[in-house]
């Protein structure tokens, strides 16, 4: 899995103090998380969000999310969650860091920016940064509040282009590069991955990238759910329905329930749910429609997937057809010593990915 270029910490103060978590962001950070700090991620290409691992979680937090646009830092709108509660429903933010999870915000409204953090130009603070970085993209998480103890274990990035990048586009097309000059523009090329990723996981039924689920809601089965997006990784949290709210259940064999992520299965554990399935007094809420809630990370970590080079495969051609469709670049349409006509090349690229993708699907039984 790709990793942050740079992971700092910094701390208000008189003067406020820089901490380089770079090294231990995908092991241990150990970093304690107070009222008024702020995160610091930057990274050679667009993310789309922040998968957080915590050792310790707090009972509360108020948090925002801003990127650099290479003038000013702009706040994204995080990924909201549907809850169903007793009197009618209300939307929430998904991430709270109450467990461990993702802060999403998928395709930003606004232009990336690039920028080199230096004491020279005061940026992002007039205190001197941790340590000199290459021009980076960079994320701001400013922390107005925290209620209890948090402390962040690990932050990966979850990329915006993840089954291939512009550069290996470039290549399969017989180009140079993609700039913010040529024609299309790289910005164009970015979306153009992002919008053929985002349709091979629904074609597929299952992704190779890292994405949270929130509040998926089940019918009770005392002999175990599949759940819908595969492959699931972990699940982060498991409610019960019990007449006014989802009542949290205890991970393991031993406890409330488990996940084997093989299979993509979850199952309830203790016996006594299926003496209460069975009986109609105790079953009341159990056997209403979707009584089970569960928040889960789903997909794998695409670097050492060994369907990597399947799935770049199918994207490179999916992109290379969208953008030979709204191009006038006949280079990319050369075939050995044979001149294939666009509208040939097109759909030779589409037909190939086609065929290859349905390999991948899966066969949902619900």
């Amino acid at each position: 899995m790709k990793l942050f270029a740079a992971v700092w910490h910094f701390r208000p103060g008189a003067p406020g103090t820089w901490t380089d978590k770079t090294a231990l962001a995908d092991s241990d950070m150990a970093l304690t998380i107070q009222t008024d700090d702020e995160l610091y991620f930057g990274m050679d290409d667009w993310t789309s969000g922040i998968l957080f691992f915590l050792s310790a979680y707090p009972s509360a937090v108020g948090y925002t999310i801003s990127l650099w646009d290479g003038d000013d830092w702009r706040a994204v709108h995080l990924e909201d969650v549907y809850q169903t509660i007793m009197t009618g429903h209300t939307f929430d933010r998904a991430f709270t860091f109450k467990t461990d999870g993702a802060a999403y915000w998928g395709r930003s409204p606004y232009a990336w920016g690039l920028d080199t953090p230096s004491a020279a130009s005061n940026w992002p603070k007039t205190e001197n940064p941790p340590n000199d970085v290459t021009t980076e993209f960079w994320i701001r998480v400013t922390f107005s509040a925290v209620a209890g103890t948090m402390t962040l274990k690990i932050a990966r990035p979850l990329m915006y282009n993840t089954y291939t990048s512009y550069n290996h586009v470039a290549q399969f097309l017989s180009l140079s590069s993609f700039t913010d000059v040529t024609a299309p523009e790289v910005s164009v090329v970015r979306h153009a991955i992002r919008d053929q990723e985002d349709w091979l996981d629904q074609y597929c039924r299952r992704t190779w990238r890292y994405k949270m689920v929130w509040g998926e809601t089940h019918d009770f089965n005392p002999y175990g759910m599949r759940l819908r997006i595969q492959p699931p990784q972990m699940v982060m949290n498991v409610g019960l329905w019990q007449g006014t709210a989802f009542e949290a259940m205890r991970e393991g064999r031993g406890k409330d329930w488990f996940l084997d992520p093989y299979s993509g299965m979850f199952y309830f554990m203790l016996p006594s749910f299926r003496l209460r399935y069975y009986s109609f007094l105790l079953s009341r809420y159990l056997r209403q429609p979707r009584s089970v809630s569960i928040d889960y990370l789903a997909g794998q970590d695409f670097e050492t997937s060994p369907q990597m080079a399947e799935v770049q495969h199918i994207i490179l051609r999916l992109v290379g057809a969208d953008l030979a469709r709204n191009s006038d670049q006949t280079g990319w349409l050369s075939s050995g010593l044979n001149e294939l006509s666009k509208s040939e090349k097109v759909r030779e690229w589409y037909e190939v990915a086609l065929e290859r993708a349905d390999h991948l699907r899966y066969v949902v039984i619900l």
